[in-house]
């Protein structure tokens, strides 16, 4: 299992590390080609189209993955599920656009949803198969769908902003994005749905479903109540600027505790009867997130503002400080998010829906509380709410597999100290140099002195899995030199 894993992640790590970096080089084009309202606009949307995919998802990929020994009867209800459940978002959404307009009160609105609205079908179509990729563990195919689905996307919006479609351009990314995901994946998988529902079958799915797609459901609205606020309160600039600073928030976030979930989980569930043995990988998956997230978070954090202005340009250096905050929230969510790992691994989603429903109060209170000083004071009520989330999740998940709290901080309490060291360290450097030198000279010098002085901090307070990721390199490295010497020898 051991190299099966170390397999997949690889996979999926450099595949979301390419997509990522091809992901940012677009974004840096259409950043400065498109307005924060743009932007905005796009962010107003995808707070109900985000919540109808949601929807129509249904609790049904972790449910196809849980279960054992399905039949294709399985797989042909729940994707028959999903395809009536999104066609109705579909005609939704269509017929809807005008009062999704007039909410926001922006005229743009409604023929932007129009066309968004076929979003639900194309996206469904491929989820199914790639659920099959995820249950063979063919992180391979999974990986080169998604990088291929980006860079085609993405070429298209560049495209349509050179030529002057201006939110347009963000709508036939998405749309794009779709079509070529749902197309490799029938290619890859040759799976088609027979015309086959049991209702038999659609039982067996939704009874571990039902309670993950409530959870999901809830907890979406709580990560995105906020751009809902924002959107309707201070409007589709505001937005833009919040989601900008979110988005870059979210890359590391993604890259890292997203795309090692998407290999641990299926192989969680496969230790869902040997509790000792899930824990151990859980908190070794724990601590090598936290060994790379910490000082990628932190370094954002104390770089936001040169970031900023270096990748997109003046016109968004108003999200630097949202963006330090923010930071400092995914830090701390880096090694958060996985909690989802132990609810829905050893089967238990009803009692993470019960916390998310407890919490959901909170975060309207602080949101809307926040409001009154602006979008720092949504940003700051959203980073309260996720502190309060953070400590009450660790405390229920880590009882199901016999993990404190106390031994959770023991996973990260080193990584937390050398991330600190290397933010006091490049702090002072910034502050010295942000007058005196060009940007991308700032900012290579920062991530270099911020690399040394976390790797430093590491060596000095022994830190295993930094010793052990630094054999792990000097030996493929060695290895890489070996093979090219013998290769030049014949």
């Amino acid at each position: 299992m051991t190299n099966a894993l170390v397999k997949n992640l690889s996979w999926t790590f450099f595949s979301r590390i390419g997509t990522q970096l091809a992901q940012i080089l677009f974004t840096v084009f259409l950043a400065r080609m498109l307005t924060p309202a743009e932007y905005g606009i796009i962010g107003m949307l995808a707070v109900f189209s985000g919540f109808a995919l949601l929807i129509g998802e249904a609790g049904l990929t972790s449910a196809l993955i849980y279960f054992d020994k399905l039949e294709n009867s399985h797989w042909s209800t729940a994707f028959w599920i999903q395809i009536f459940i999104n066609a109705a978002f579909t005609i939704t959404f269509f017929f809807g656009a005008p009062l999704i307009a007039h909410f926001f009160e922006n005229p743009v609105i409604e023929p932007v949803t129009k066309i968004m609205s076929l979003t639900f079908i194309l996206q469904t179509v491929g989820q199914i198969q790639n659920t099959i990729l995820v249950k063979r563990m063919d992180f391979k195919s999974i990986a080169i769908a998604n990088f291929v689905a980006c860079v085609v996307s993405n070429l298209c919006a560049v495209a349509l902003a050179v030529n002057h479609f201006g939110v347009y351009s963000l709508v036939w990314q998405s749309l794009v994005n779709g079509i070529v995901l749902s197309i490799y994946f029938a290619i890859v998988t040759r799976w088609f749905p027979n015309f086959v529902f049991s209702m038999r079958e659609a039982r067996h799915l939704m009874s571990y479903g039902n309670y993950l797609a409530g959870n999901n459901v809830v907890n979406y609205w709580l990560r995105n109540g906020d751009n809902l606020v924002i959107g309707k309160f201070l409007g589709a600039a505001e937005l833009g600027i919040y989601n900008r600073a979110y988005t870059l928030m979210l890359l590391p976030l993604q890259n890292i505790s997203s795309t090692i979930g998407q290999v641990m989980f299926p192989t969680l569930v496969q230790l869902k009867d040997d509790i000792v043995a899930f824990r151990e990988l859980y908190c070794k998956s724990i601590k090598y997130i936290a060994l790379i997230g910490f000082p990628i978070m932190g370094g954002l954090c104390i770089l936001s503002k040169p970031i900023l202005l270096l990748l997109y340009g003046q016109q968004w250096v108003a999200s630097a400080p949202l963006l330090q905050i923010l930071s400092l929230v995914g830090l701390m969510q880096c090694v958060i998010f996985p909690v989802g790992w132990i609810y829905n691994g050893v089967g238990k989603p009803k009692d993470q829906f019960r916390i998310t429903l407890y919490l959901t109060p909170l975060f309207f209170i602080l949101i809307l509380g926040g409001i009154y000083w602006g979008i720092i004071g949504v940003t700051i009520g959203y980073a309260i709410w996720a502190t309060v989330s953070a400590v009450w999740n660790i405390l229920a998940a880590g009882k199901l597999i016999d993990l404190t709290i106390d031994k959770y901080l023991g996973l990260i309490v080193k990584k937390a100290m050398s991330t600190l060291v290397m933010m006091f360290v490049v702090g002072l450097l910034v502050a010295f140099m942000i007058d005196h030198l060009v940007l991308p000279v700032v900012v290579f010098l920062s991530v270099a002195v911020g690399a040394i002085t976390y790797a430093l901090s590491c060596l000095i307070l022994k830190d295993q899995e930094f010793g052990t990721g630094l054999s792990v390199a000097r030996d493929r490295i060695w290895a890489m030199f070996r093979s090219s010497t013998e290769n030049d020898t014949v």
